[in-house]
């Protein structure tokens, strides 16, 4: 049962960050602005997650099962390992992306 919900887990993740890295490289494609653009805002969040993933726990009071630290922290990851996962699929889907020129 483990092994399975694990699976199931990494199929969403897969399917997830697919779709991420394919709109990413897809939008890309149109010009060398927009492909700078959607790099630039992948570095961005990737680097302003990965700050709030180090500074954020430091503000967060200690206090021993209080349900709103809790709500709190864990609202924290989601928000911030979506920030990582959206910004760097972007980022690489925009990378890996060849700019089509005019006209075809």
């Amino acid at each position: 049962m483990g092994f399975i919900r694990f699976a199931l887990l990494v199929a969403m993740f897969g399917f997830v960050a697919g779709s991420i890295f394919l709109g990413a490289r897809n939008r890309a494609r149109r010009s060398s602005s927009a492909r700078r653009l959607i790099m630039l805002g992948g570095a961005v969040a990737v680097a302003g997650a990965s700050f709030l993933w180090i500074e954020l726990p430091s503000h967060v009071p200690d206090s021993q099962g209080s349900p709103a630290g809790l709500v709190f922290v864990v609202l924290a990851w989601f928000v911030i390992g979506a920030l990582i996962l959206l910004g760097g699929f972007s980022f690489l889907g925009a990378a890996f992306a060849r700019v089509e020129p005019p006209g075809q």
